[in-house]
């Protein structure tokens, strides 16, 4: 029998964690007016199911599976956890008003699970609470309707916010302080059908992360890097999709560059980390602090280095060319496919390719990779196909093992935990500066002469190594 990859929730919820975890049974499907449950093979049911029908109003139709098999689905969608203040995944809220109880001890379990974000989501009958861990949502808690209201409002108090507004969406800040566990988190509630839906940023990372070296670059790759940031003056850009780990490198960059006789102004949406040295400004365009216009009060700040949020409009873009021809250092990010990209993309703005190149001195793009949980990931044969994809048509295949995500406790029966960045990292010499001056695109020649290691490249390396799996990867190999 194979089950869907995901079980609706509206399926799970027919059951409550003490229910399903009690008559062994696990919801997937409707069917003719019966329920399809997994139950363990050669136990009797008759008598559950009996008493199912009475109290429920729904008969079950049993689909057997080993234990194996029923264990993790239970543990996956009927998480049971006695030493907390919630039962199964219903959450209890009977603390919350003094600030002590659910919220905070949420917010708690998002750092230890190195959570980016915790969304709070209004439905008609029910709301749901998921933690979004390695860049994927997990739902983890369930809570009534009726409670709900209470949960925002509390959320909405340690915000600042208007706990009278429900009507438009605000924006807010709440310091966790418990214990030794010290950052902050940004607040964004959005008025929906149901509700307001709410969401939390974790805007904090493990202080080890903060290491260039920790990052993901190769060894040359971070020497390649290390070299263009020691320079006195120039632009080095940071190219990528939202969520691909940007702000991490380039705060990982400040934070190598940040010495006392240095001065770095950085202007940001939002201010990520705080790093002590750093001159950090809030970007606020309701009142007209703009990317262009702090650039152009930063270098009336005498500058060493400044760092840029986002490259988002040509007036950003030519402020930040202006800045770094006067002899300033200038970190950005721009959002683009490739590394090669941000040329291409800095000259549809309006910057001409004569004074890129005289700026430009390096361009780096990055993912983030999801990492196979070292407890369950599983030796696996390639098919043709996969072979093809990986090593070319007619290519003759190594003997090396190759692994596929299966999921258990511990990665949130996900297949995967953590995440690694990897890098396309080119540093403009005088024969690329000329490449980006003449607006050459095919610049592929150039860069394998040099050796640069591709993004491509980066990810294949990673899941010939055991360490992420083909699927993670195919998507760079389809660019």
């Amino acid at each position: 029998m194979t089950f869907p990859e995901r079980i609706p929730t509206e399926i799970v919820q027919l059951f409550s964690s003490a229910e399903a975890w009690n008559y062994q049974l696990v919801p997937y499907a409707r069917r003719d007016g019966a329920v399809l449950c997994a139950g363990e093979r050669e136990r009797d049911y008759a008598s559950v199911s009996q008493e199912i029908e009475v109290l429920s109003g729904f008969r079950v139709q049993i689909e057997p599976v080993g234990p194996d098999e029923l264990s993790r689905l239970l543990n996956r969608y009927y998480r049971r956890e006695e030493a907390r203040p919630v039962s199964g995944r219903t959450a209890d809220l009977s603390r919350i008003g003094s600030g002590q109880g659910f919220l905070t001890e949420l917010i708690g379990e998002a750092f230890d699970e190195y959570a980016s974000d915790i969304h709070f989501e209004p439905y008609e009958e029910r709301c749901r609470i998921r933690l979004r861990i390695d860049g994927k949502l997990v739902e983890k808690y369930v809570i009534d309707s009726g409670n709900y209201a209470s949960l925002v409002n509390q959320i909405k108090i340690m915000a600042n916010l208007d706990i009278s507004e429900r009507r438009l969406p605000q924006d807010g800040r709440i310091l966790y302080h418990r214990g030794e566990r010290k950052f902050d988190l940004r607040v964004s509630s959005l008025p929906t059908i149901y509700g307001e839906k709410v969401v939390l940023r974790l805007l904090t990372r493990h202080a080890e992360l903060l290491e260039l070296s920790n990052l993901g670059f190769s060894e040359r790759q971070l020497a390649d890097y290390a070299e263009a940031i020691s320079r006195p003056h120039g632009m080095a850009l940071i190219t990528g999709p939202t969520g691909s780990g940007k702000s991490t490198t380039l705060y990982a960059t400040l934070r190598r560059l940040n010495r006392e006789s240095g001065n770095i102004l950085t202007i940001e949406d939002p201010v990520e980390y705080t790093l002590e040295g750093v001159n950090q400004v809030q970007l606020k365009e309701e009142i007209g602090l703009t990317f262009g216009a702090a650039l152009r009060t930063f270098l009336r700040q005498d500058p060493d280095i400044i760092m840029l949020g986002e490259i988002r409009d040509a007036d950003t873009a030519a402020m930040a060319i202006r800045s770094s021809l006067t002899g300033h250092l200038v970190f950005s990010t721009i959002h683009t496919n490739s590394a090669w990209g941000s040329v291409s993309r800095l000259r549809d703005m309006g910057v001409h390719p004569y004074l890129l190149s005289g700026t430009l001195i390096l361009c780096a793009a990055q993912r983030l990779i999801r990492l196979l949980c070292p407890d369950c990931k599983k030796e696996s044969e390639l098919t043709e196909s996969e072979r093809e994809q990986v090593y070319g048509k007619g290519a003759s295949v190594p003997d090396r093992p190759h692994y596929r995500p299966v999921g258990c406790e511990r990665c949130h029966y996900t297949g995967y935990r953590g995440r690694r960045a990897i890098y396309e990292v080119i540093p403009i010499d005088g024969e690329l500066a000329e490449a980006v001056r003449e607006s050459r695109s095919d610049i592929a020649p150039l860069l394998k002469r040099r050796g640069i290691t591709t993004l491509k490249d980066s990810a294949l390396d990673l899941f010939l190594s055991g360490q992420t799996s083909l699927e993670e990867v195919l998507p760079l190999l389809a660019e």
